[in-house]
C-alpha cells in the first residue's frame, strides 16, 4: 500500500535499483484517480469551495507577474487564449478573465469543472487532448501548475502542446 493507504503494486529493477510502480495505471485508471480520489486525498475536498477558489486566484497574478518580469508582457487585447491545464476550478484562469485575457481550462475532476463553470469560466473535464479542438486559437500561454508531474505519457502531452501551439509560441 501507498502512504494513503492504496493498493499498489511495485517492482525493483536488480539492474539499477529503481522502484517503479507495475503494472502502471492505464488512462482510464488515472481519469478515474483524479476524479474520484485524488482531491481528497491531497486536500481533503470533495469539491470545490468559494474559500478554496479565492485563495488560489492569487496564483495566477504571481504566474502572470513571473512572465511579464521574465519574458514579455502579455497583452489582455491579443485574441490567443490563455490556456490552463489541470485548472481545479480555475481560479488561476479567473485571474487571468478579469485581465480582460479570454480563456479556456481543463482538469480531470468534473466537481471542481462545475464550480469554475458556475463562476462563468470556459471550463471541461478532461485533459488537453480532450479541449484541444475548442482552442481555435493557438494559445499564448499554456498554464501547467503542479501539473506536469501528474501526467500519465509526457512524450504525448508535449506532442499535444506543439499541436496546439503556433511557431511563436
Amino acid at each position: 500500500k501507498d502512504r494513503y493507504g492504496l493498493q499498489m503494486s511495485v517492482s525493483l529493477c536488480k539492474g539499477c535499483g529503481l522502484v517503479f510502480t507495475n503494472p502502471r495505471m492505464n488512462q482510464e485508471a488515472y481519469n478515474a484517480f483524479y476524479q474520484q480520489q485524488y482531491r481528497q486525498i491531497y486536500n481533503s475536498l470533495a469539491g470545490a469551495t468559494d474559500e478554496y477558489f479565492n485563495k488560489r486566484i492569487q496564483s495566477g497574478a504571481r504566474i502572470l507577474d513571473w512572465i511579464e518580469k521574465k519574458v514579455e508582457k502579455i497583452n489582455p487585447e491579443n485574441p490567443n487564449p490563455v490556456v490552463e491545464i489541470g485548472c481545479s476550478a480555475g481560479s488561476i484562469l479567473n485571474f487571468f478573465k478579469n485581465q480582460g485575457h479570454n480563456i479556456i481550462g481543463c482538469d480531470l475532476n468534473s466537481n471542481f469543472i462545475d464550480f469554475g463553470v458556475k463562476k462563468g469560466l470556459d471550463l471541461y473535464s478532461g485533459s488537453l487532448n480532450d479541449i484541444k479542438d475548442k482552442i481555435l486559437t493557438p494559445p499564448k500561454l499554456i498554464i501547467y501548475s503542479h501539473v506536469m508531474e501528474h501526467v500519465l505519457d509526457l512524450k504525448e502531452e508535449l506532442r499535444l502542446i506543439k499541436e496546439v501551439s503556433d511557431e511563436d509560441t
